[in-house]
Order: structure tokens, then sequence, then C-alpha cells
């Protein structure tokens, strides 16, 4: 559903909510030359390695935004809580609330700034895990296909909450072709009470993007991230957030 308000600016407001079921499958490997995931984790450390329960996924969902497709608007903040319901182990039921803001600045016409903050903490009640493959991850892009810490590679971190912040420089260069300078950092945490725990990973990098026009979807991107402490990070591909915004992971 959305709503129109007009007032200081235009706003729009869209809620809604889904269902969907979840049925995991780990695939383990027989080769003995390679090393499959069972043989280093076990059930204490990667909860859910031994056991893929299927799951009912509700979520529900509020959106502040500007007018036009998500890719083009000023300023969108999204607010999602979810219910994973495990109903055949009952050992991996968990809520979750996950806040995803994002806003643009534009300036001397071919130069944009852009801002995006998330956060996400799990609660569960006691006997119950949030299995590793719903954890959140952060490094290079997440299961969306999202950029997280691009200094790092995909899912090099791991757990149940998580806090991002990015900023990103755009200047466009010839038509369809922008330069882009980023800096990433956040961190994750196995509970919200911890996440001032330990240090937060930083990273950052240059790059082109290509789109038809600014804020349209990007059809190719191209970046170099450091600071990771693990060498640099290169991606070469299309868009970074091919399904974003979709509800469900």
């Amino acid at each position: 559903m959305r709503v129109a308000r007009r007032g200081q600016g235009l706003r729009e407001l869209d809620v809604g909510g889904a269902v969907e079921s979840i049925w995991p499958h780990i695939i383990r490997i027989s080769n003995p030359t390679v090393t499959s995931v069972e043989r280093i984790y076990t059930e204490a450390s990667a909860p859910g390695i031994t056991s893929q329960p299927a799951f009912l996924h509700y979520v529900a969902f509020a959106g502040i935004h500007t007018p036009g497709q998500p890719e083009s608007r000023k300023l969108d903040y999204k607010f999602l809580y979810h219910i994973y319901h495990d109903w055949q182990d009952h050992r991996y039921s968990f809520r979750r609330f996950d806040a995803d803001l994002r806003h643009k600045f534009t300036f001397a016409d071919k130069n944009e700034i852009r801002i995006r903050g998330r956060l996400s903490f799990s609660e569960t009640k006691d006997g119950q895990s949030v299995p590793f493959y719903l954890m959140e991850t952060l490094g290079g892009s997440n299961i969306r296909s999202d950029d997280t810490l691009r200094g790092f590679r995909d899912y090099r971190f791991r757990d149940r909450d998580l806090v991002l912040l990015q900023t990103e420089y755009l200047r466009q260069l010839y038509g369809p072709i922008d330069f882009i300078g980023f800096y990433d950092t956040g961190k994750v945490a196995p509970s919200l009470s911890r996440l001032d725990e330990g240090r937060l990973r930083h990273t950052g990098g240059l790059g082109i993007v290509v789109a038809p026009r600014r804020g349209d979807p990007v059809l190719f991107r191209f970046y170099v991230a450091f600071g990771s402490g693990e060498g640099s990070h290169t991606y070469i591909g299309g868009s970074g957030t091919g399904r974003a915004n979709r509800l469900v992971r």
C-alpha cells in the first residue's frame, strides 16, 4: 500500500508485508581432496550445519521515500520486521529488525554524495538459534548482491547482528560513465549489546559505474577496494543492487 503526503516537499509512505517458505539444503562434498564445511565447523560454531529444517518467513515493512523509482530517490528509508519460524525442528526460530537508510545529495550539477546506513539485529527465545545461513554478512557483496565492506572478500564476516555505514562520491566523467569513490565501515556481533566490542572494519576504494542516466539501474561497475589488511579486492560486473529491494532473502 502506498500513501503520498504533501507538505514541505513530497514524501511517499509504503507499507505492506510478505509470506514465503524457505527450504534450505546444504550439499556436502564427498571429494576427499576438498575440505567440506562440516569438517571444520560444528553445530556450536555454525548453528544449522547438522540440520536444515523448513521455515515460514513473515515480514512487515514500512518505507518513507521521495517519488520515483528506487534508483532515483533522493531519500529512501526502509524498516522491516521479520519472523522466521522453524516448523520442523523447532530449534531455529527467530525475529529480526532491519533499518536501511539511504540519502543522496546532488551539487554542482555533475556531482553526487550518497550516504547509506544499515542496522540489523536478531532476537531468539531460550533454546533457539539463528542458523548460520540466515545470519547477516559483511564483506564484498551479500546474498542480495548488495555492496557491504567492499575491501573484503564476499561473506568475510558473519553473525546475528550488523551495523554498516557507507559513503559514496560520484562524478560524471562522460555520458553515462561516472567516477566513484567510496568509504565503508561496519561490524557484526552476536548481540546488539555487544556491537560496541571489538573494532570497526574500514575499507575504501575507487572505480567507475555505467548507467543510462544518473540514478538509473547500474549496467556495469568496476572498482578496486583497499584497507582490509587482507589485500585489495577488485570487482567487475553488473549492478550491486540487483535484489537489494526484495523483502525476502
